[in-house]
């Protein structure tokens, strides 16, 4: 808490390999004295005298969604990247959410099947883009807990920054219009034709972005266009 000063403490709780705990007398002792039946009721159990302790500091929990199996006392905020379910889980229970599916938010995802970069499946833009992190079939009643997205750039997979830029960019630039904006406004046609214009930007910058083939297009047919307008005008006159 003295190095990082934000009001929210992360402390992961996800892959946790809890094989050991069942032969720890240590962990079967705690279990015994808490009347705890399963390995997942003693790491929420740990993770709620964490988030007690960080509460009373003016702190609050993050966890990912695996901190949610055993059950969890209030105060923390749970981030669902095993889908959303985890995140609506956690608003049905009263809890912040942060939605950051790894389908969806995982930056270190190729773009195509056959892209150079890119780990564990593929991202288009497009599939992104069109996102809902809140969707239909969740209580209304309970939307206001999720408090946003994040989209994560796991770079063991990657070996330089150019790298990091081209899966992240233009990723970024969906990922905020989706988190930005709301779903009836939100449409590919318009976003891709925006894209396109802002791309020059990003080169000026000299951000090494991936070039999405659809997005390019775009470009294609705008020359299209100007020809056949052209053509039209040299017909008429």
């Amino acid at each position: 808490m003295e190095m990082f000063p934000s009001t929210y403490i992360h402390v992961g709780g996800d892959e946790c390999d809890k094989t050991h705990w069942h032969s720890c007398a240590l962990c079967q002792h705690e279990m015994q004295k808490q009347h705890l039946h399963t390995a997942e009721e003693l790491q929420a159990h740990f993770t709620t005298q964490v988030s007690h302790f960080l509460a009373q500091h003016g702190r609050r929990l993050v966890g990912w969604d695996e901190i949610l199996e055993g059950g969890l006392d209030d105060g923390a905020t749970v981030m669902s990247w095993r889908g959303i379910d985890g995140g609506i889980e956690a608003a049905r229970r009263g809890l912040d959410a942060i939605m950051t599916p790894q389908d969806y938010a995982y930056f270190d995802r190729s773009y195509t099947p056959t892209d150079r970069l890119g780990r564990f499946g593929t991202l288009s833009l497009r599939k992104l883009y069109q996102w809902e992190p809140l969707p239909d079939h969740m209580d209304a009643n309970t939307k206001h807990h999720v408090l946003g997205g994040q989209g994560n750039v796991w770079t063991e997979g990657m070996t330089s920054e150019d790298d990091v830029e081209y899966l992240s960019v233009p990723r970024m630039c969906a990922l905020s219009e989706v988190l930005w904006s709301p779903a009836e406004t939100r449409e590919w046609s318009s976003f891709s034709h925006r894209l396109y214009k802002f791309q020059p930007r990003l080169s000026a910058l000299h951000v090494n972005f991936y070039h999405d083939p659809e997005v390019n297009s775009l470009g294609i047919k705008h020359v299209d266009l100007e020809v056949s307008e052209c053509i039209f005008r040299t017909n008429v006159f």
